[in-house]
């Protein structure tokens, strides 16, 4: 290995000096890279557990509702009228973030307190902006079970795709599919400013 390495670094300190450095950066690069794809990663895992847990918050009130019913305390008309009022107050993430509800049986969706013109309407068809049928999916994974799906949705009034990730859970006794879904952007732009961080670092070491 030493006499390889001669033949290929010339016998001066400078470019011995020099070589070291540049395989150093290359080094650091790649343990930065590293790093920041796996923070990134936990990062979405983090997004898609905070999901969960509201979902299933959801989930346990409808639960509690069903209860009630069953104990005689109130019809389920009633039941369904408080739990689908309980819901549509549980906003988060600064009021930017809710629950909606589809109905696993005919499609419909039942509570979207962030877009209400779509209650009432089939949503089966609803495809995001790579034509994946996301509204289809979920009251699929909700018929099994729970589960996450990843699609692309316009964000408020602006028309460009973003990334969002959304917990979904099947509610059976109502035959309710239960979801939230929360956008991916403020994750890359944490994402994009650890990597500036890590670039000065390098920078300022080398």
């Amino acid at each position: 290995m030493r006499k390889l390495l001669n033949k290929v670094i010339p016998h001066s300190i400078a470019a011995k000096l020099t070589a070291m450095a540049v395989a150093g950066a290359v080094f650091m690069v790649l343990v930065a890279l590293t790093v920041l794809f796996i923070a990134r990663a936990e990062l979405a895992v983090e997004r898609a557990e905070k999901a969960h847990a509201i979902v299933d918050a959801a989930w346990s009130i409808a639960d509690g509702f069903k209860h009630a019913v069953e104990s005689g305390a109130m019809s389920e008309d009633e039941a369904k009228a408080r739990f689908f009022a309980a819901a549509g107050s549980m906003w988060f993430e600064g009021h930017a973030n809710y629950l909606f509800i589809y109905d696993t049986e005919t499609g419909l969706c039942v509570m979207n307190t962030g877009n209400p013109g779509l209650v009432g309407k089939d949503v089966r068809g609803l495809k995001d902006a790579n034509g994946l049928p996301f509204a289809s999916q979920m009251l699929d994974i909700a018929k099994r079970g729970e589960g996450t799906i990843r699609y692309a949705f316009p964000k408020g009034g602006d028309k460009t795709p973003l990334e969002k990730v959304a917990y979904v859970r099947g509610f059976a006794p109502w035959h309710l599919m239960i979801a939230t879904a929360e956008y991916m952007t403020d994750l890359d732009a944490t994402f994009w400013a650890m990597a500036r961080t890590a670039a000065a670092v390098i920078g300022i070491l080398l």
